[in-house]
């Protein structure tokens, strides 16, 4: 840059950020005009302005920097910072910006010294943090490049100022800047992981090989360590932090095993010295906070064995322990330390400063507990003695604590309202109560015991005074705690690795008896009375947790990991259970499966077939063939029999008739390698199956351990928790567990009408127990079930009837409905919907007395509408096969749609119900797992969509004329994104024929298109895009009208079509992926119609309809496909994506509508780039169209985005 030029560039920088000036205003607008401004021109700007601009940001901080305020001064340097980041590459200047900032601490001055540290703690944060503009790639690409040139300089840079710091007593402001770019530069993200600094469970630090000497070194680790001693806060707690980074490298760094050890023995003798003289543990949370991430980051990264062997380590862990002893007598602080603390041993006393932290506290806990198996050698470890002292501790501070709350006026909050802390403190206890099982059990059962009888005794409590309350409400937080502790207990029997299984699953029935047992007394006597109270709620809720904890362990499918025979095949071959062995068998017959030249071989082969014709009869292929498809019509015969798939389903899990014809052809095409000796000389020598008879007995071997539905309730009462179960209470096997548990759902169904949270999580557990194949089987077994599926109106149930559970109606009919057509029972499905048919028939006589919408909707109650048609979804969904929706499809048509539209009339402009009906017709209409299969000769689909056109069009009259809402989405948009979706469901579902619609003059379709596309176009763009459930709506709808309806698209008239193109071309630049790839193959079906009618002669010698009005609408507004495949372009090449493919597909089309465009556009995409690297684009887009032809044949697509890929890797490679 010439001198005049570059000065009147200064002058012309001072002129728009106000930097000619020295005020704190000009100076902070400075800062804030760049970043807000100029942030996206820096990126575009020549190499060289990038350059002096650094150039002049640094000579400017140096001359004005030390007089400046704090945050101006901040501004300003993160401007410096990232102009050095994006000049980077540009040219050797700005990588000497380390030494430049060396230079201004050598002047002497405290204020350029303070300035140098700034500097180059924002250079190392900048540089570490993707740019807003550019690529993930880009960015990485100047960070490697940082770590590899500059980044240990600055760490060293560091290293040397905190001592000459440390020496000369600085400011503190000093020596916390100094400290905060030593962190800085240890919390680099060095191998790309975007790792949080901020994250508790930090990963390990990458640091590169050439930091070993300045890791190694015994002062680097020393001078952290006299930081803390000599420091308080924020410079100790940096310091601290820099120390749990320091503990957290990577093991392979160090040179050596000794070396790591010695610097693991000084890590641990600083923390043993910290410790001796407690300095700034018990004054400061913050010290305290760090100094507990320290001690975790000790057991994550280095093995128990590790710990063990280093020097003082009795001394070390002894004070640790008195640490948490003296945590967990400290009511002050924990809340935010135990999470790290328990990473050895715990502060869970100090429940109230741990509440945000046990979880991780525990994890870290439960890792060193689970790492004992693997301790060698005879150094002790102390787990043993502490370990349930630890247990008892944090069982015992649990119940403390709710009588703290209750009692003692504490402002605290009750961790059991916390449903996310609480799962998540249980998460990890189960591995320190497994530990020492025995011992563990009998301290909870000590406590829980004395609860129950207490509870018991309250029974017969009468006129409760207050203390009498608030002491039973104390017992009831107690027992909460108590059973979700043991509910999280018998879940970790799920990843317990103990040899004593046996003995293990006799304690969990001893434990969980415990907690049956308190059922029979919590409705009963004053324990009645006690719904309303939130204790009582809370007990409640943590039996529901312990329900599903159980369920998962002892009930269904997972039971039958605990079978002695999987034990046993578990130890000599692997295969812990059934999915195992499932696993092995068909890898065996993958293994067996041939290759096109070994089939052919063998197909040549007479020996092949003489033994088949020795055997089965089967003299050659075409006996083979024939005996294929007398299997397959055998097959057909009994496809419906849900006897013949439920017996199959139950011993070889082969659910539906496609599951057996795979397996005969697999079995088909053993038949045809039986003789071939290379595959059965491998199998001879691998595994001792050296012929085919051997290959089959094995294979029926293991068929007869797969479990039919008698071996597994054989297993689930083999169970030794069954056998105390059945001792303490008589529940002797599942179904008496599930009839109780049963029982208790039907309970709170009943009671808890109005607690919505309580509801959810019964109807939770419910629908658990029915969505597992063998639960779901176990359930239709009970009387229960059978009563409910009779008896399930708000008559038996009052939660039906309170508002707030409106939501919850969904739910509780799908699970019914999904108990209801696990077996083939029309006339059961009849006395099912009665209650509905009652419903709808009471809305039909009201409505036929009625002689407008409006006086229908005041003799109509809303409530029982809109539970109407939640509980009506609720049951579409749970129709999963052709026979379930053929069942609800003919109960409800023609029967009801009638009633469904007068609904919708009357309510059209309340939300609350029209929310609900809109759901259940888009339910309804869903071709999920093919269910909406009519027959050939059935004209259900159209009727089907005759209904829908009409639910449309009557909702979208009504809407369109909704002008001013004060909340858009949920007034208006939220029923036009449901319409949308529903169209888009019934006209993707291929049970439609549309052409019969215009055959026959029906305007069924053109209403339904019409009045869809009118709601569509009446909601702004930017709020489509704004709202990701309406977006994803009206883009799936576009895409399956481009495909299947593309001359209905092209029909609209210009301002329709303009928006539809314009919405794409927006669309396109969405993040979510689905999305984006809708839109892509939108413009590829609107752009290959355009090409094979307009610009190519068509097939069939007359262009399809709605060619012309699309010529004409691109006649008018030329630019919309230009910009289309201009937004595809910079999209492809410079930004990151994932669908590359997808988004690659409409390009060639949009290319060969009109080639002279698409190189005006190229050209204009070359000059729009910054002038060094437009030579490169040009060249890269060069190779686009190489061996290109002008077609859209697949193997011309597929070459054109082989090209495409290839232009985008070349040009980022260098970018």
């Amino acid at each position: 840059m010439a001198g005049e030029d570059q000065q009147r560039w200064q002058q012309r920088q001072q002129q728009q950020l106000g930097l000619h000036g020295n005020t704190g205003t000009s100076a902070e607008a400075a800062g804030t005009s760049v970043q807000e401004q100029q942030q996206r021109r820096l990126i575009l700007l020549h190499a060289q302005i990038r350059i002096e601009m650094k150039k002049y940001f640094m000579q400017y901080l140096d001359t004005h920097g030390p007089g400046m305020e704090a945050y101006v001064c901040t501004s300003v340097v993160q401007l410096l910072c990232r102009t050095v980041k994006l000049a980077w590459f540009d040219a050797d200047a700005p990588r000497g910006i380390v030494d430049e900032c060396k230079a201004l601490m050598e002047r002497g001055s405290p204020g350029h010294y303070l300035l140098a540290l700034k500097v180059l703690t924002m250079l190392v944060s900048e540089i570490n943090t993707a740019t807003p503009g550019r690529t993930l790639t880009a960015h990485r690409k100047i960070a490697v490049s940082f770590r590899d040139l500059s980044l240990l300089s600055v760490f060293k840079v560091a290293l040397v100022a905190l001592r000459q710091l440390l020496d000369n007593r600085a400011e503190p402001r000093l020596k916390e800047q100094g400290l905060t770019l030593a962190l800085a530069c240890l919390s680099f993200d060095f191998v790309g992981t975007c790792l949080d600094d901020s994250a508790e469970d930090m990963s390990t630090i990458q640091v590169p090989s050439s930091w070993r000497g300045l890791i190694e070194d015994p002062s680097t680790l020393q001078l952290f360590l006299d930081y803390y001693a000599a420091s308080g806060p924020p410079p100790s707690k940096l310091a601290l932090e820099c120390l749990v980074r320091l503990a957290s490298v990577r093991r392979s760094l160090f040179s050596s095993d000794v070396e790591r050890s010695k610097f693991l023995n000084r890590l641990v003798n600083g923390c043993r010295d910290i410790l001796r003289a407690q300095s700034g543990l018990a004054e400061h949370h913050d010290n305290y906070h760090e100094f507990c991430r320290l001690l975790g980051r000790l057991k994550t990264n280095y093995q128990l064995s590790e710990l063990v062997s280093v020097d003082n380590y009795t001394e070390w862990i002894q004070l640790v322990a008195q640490l948490t002893i003296d945590s967990l007598n400290s009511w002050q602080w924990a809340k935010d330390s135990v999470y790290y603390l328990l990473g050895l041993w715990s502060s869970l006393n100090s429940w109230q400063w741990a509440k945000d932290s046990v979880y991780y506290l525990l994890g870290l806990w439960s890792r060193l507990v689970s790492s004992m198996p693997y301790l060698k050698g005879d150094s002790p470890s102390l787990l043993e003695a502490n370990v349930p002292k630890i247990t008892q501790a944090y069982i015992t501070s649990r119940l403390e604590s709710v009588r703290l709350v209750l009692v003692g006026g504490s402002s605290l909050d009750d961790m059991l309202d916390a449903e996310d802390q609480l799962s998540e403190q249980l998460e990890s206890l189960p591995y320190l109560v497994r530990f020492q099982y025995d011992k563990s059990s009998q301290f909870v059962c000590s406590l829980i015991d004395p609860l129950v009888v207490n509870y018991k005794q309250a029974t017969t409590m009468t006129g409760l005074d207050a203390a009498a309350k608030q002491q039973l409400a104390v017992l009831e937080g107690q027992l909460a705690w108590m059973v979700s502790i043991v509910g999280s207990v018998i879940r970790g029997r799920l990843s317990s690795s103990s040899s004593s299984a046996e003995s293990q699953e006799s304690i969990d029935g001893d434990l969980a008896a415990r907690v049956f047992g308190l059922l029979s007394l919590m409705d009963t006597g004053v324990h009645q009375g006690r719904y309303q109270e939130n204790s009582r709620q809370r007990l409640d809720m943590a039996v529901l947790g312990f329900f599903q904890n159980f369920r998962k362990v002892y009930i269904g499918e997972q039971v039958m990991q605990s079978s002695t025979v999987y034990s046993k095949l578990g130890e000599r071959l692997g295969l812990a259970d059934h999915q195992a062995v499932l696993t092995l068998m068909l890898l065996l017959l993958l293994l067996l499966l041939p290759g096109d030249a070994e089939q052919q071989r063998v197909m040549q082969s007479s020996n092949v077939y003489s033994k088949l014709g020795e055997r089965l009869g089967l003299a050659d292929h075409q006996a083979v063939l024939t005996l294929m498809l007398l299997l397959l019509l055998l097959l057909l015969q009994v496809m419906q029999s849900s006897t013949v798939y439920s017996k199959l389903r139950e011993r070889l899990g082969l659910a539906d008739h496609q599951a057996v014809l795979t397996l005969m052809l697999l079995l088909l095409l053993l038949l045809q390698v039986m003789q071939s000796s290379n595959v059965y000389s491998k199998l001879g020598e691998r595994l001792g199956l050296a012929d085919h008879q051997a290959v089959l007995t094995l294979m029926l071997l293991l068929l007869l351990l797969l479990p039919g539905d008698a071996e597994q309730q054989r297993v689930m009462q083999s169970s030794n928790v069954y056998s105390k179960l059945g001792e303490r209470l008589g529940l002797a096997d599942h179904q008496a567990v599930l009839t109780l548990m049963l029982q208790k759902i039907a309970t709170n169904l009943k009671v808890y009408g109005s607690s919505e949270g309580l509801v959810h999580l019964t109807l939770t557990l419910f629908q658990d127990l029915a969505t597992g194949y063998m639960s779901g089987k176990l359930l239709l077994k009970l009387e229960a079930v059978h009563f409910m599926l009779g008896h399930h109106t708000s008559a038996y149930y009052s939660f039906l009837d309170a508002p707030p559970n409106s939501r919850n109606r969904t739910c509780y009919y799908n699970t019914l409905a999904r108990l209801l057509f696990m077996e083939d029972a029309p006339s059961r499905f009849k006395g099912f919907m009665a209650p509905l048919q009652s419903a709808f028939g009471e809305i039909a006589a009201r409505s036929s007395n009625c002689s407008s919408p409006a006086q229908l909707r005041q003799s109509a109650p809303q409530l029982a509408v809109v539970g109407l048609f939640r509980d009506l979804r609720g049951i579409a969904a749970a129709t999963a096969t052709r026979r379930t929706y053929s069942l609800l499809f003919d109960w409800m048509y023609p029967a009801h749609f009638r009633a469904v539209l007068c609904c919708l009339e009357a309510f059209a402009d309340t939300p609350a119900v029209t929310t609900p009906l809109l759901k259940f017709v888009s339910e309804f209409v869903f071709n999920k797992s093919q269910r909406l299969t009519f027959d050939s000769s059935s004209p259900n689909g159209i009727l089907l969509f005759r209904e829908v056109s009409k639910v449309l069009v009557c909702y979208g009259q009504h809407v369109l004329n909704v002008q001013q809402v004060s909340d858009p989405y949920n007034d208006k948009y939220k029923g036009i994104w449901i319409c949308l979706q529903a169209l888009s469901r019934a006209m993707s579902g291929n049970y439609v024929n549309f052409g019969v619609f215009e055959l026959y003059g029906d305007a069924a379709l053109s209403d339904a298109l019409g009045v869809a596309l009118r709601m569509a176009l009446s909601i702004p763009l930017a709020d489509i895009m704004s709202y990701k459930k309406v977006a994803k709506a009206y883009f799936s709808l576009i895409e399956v009208l481009c495909h299947n309806h593309t001359g209905t698209v092209a029909c609209q008239d210009s301002v329709t079509f303009g928006f539809i193109l314009s919405s794409l071309d927006q669309g396109l630049k969405s993040l979510d992926v689905s999305i984006s790839s809708a839109c892509a193959s939108a413009v590829d079906n609107l752009a290959s119609f355009y090409f094979r009618n307009v610009v190519r002669e068509p097939e069939s010698g007359r262009p399809a309809p709605g060619s012309a009005e699309m010529q004409e609408h691109l006649r008018q507004q030329p630019a919309l496909l230009p910009e289309i495949l201009r937004s595809l372009f910079e999209i492809i090449l410079f930004e990151e994506n994932s669908n590359q493919w997808s988004l690659s597909r409409p390009m060639l089309s949009l290319i060969l509508i009109n080639e002279a465009v698409y190189l005006q556009l190229r050209q204009q995409i070359i000059v729009a780039q910054p002038p060094d690297k437009q030579p490169h684009l040009a060249a890269c887009l060069d190779k686009l169209m190489t061996d290109v032809g002008s077609n859209l044949e697949p193997k011309n697509r597929d070459k054109f985005t082989q090209n495409l890929t290839i232009v985008r890797h070349e040009y980022r490679s260098k970018t």
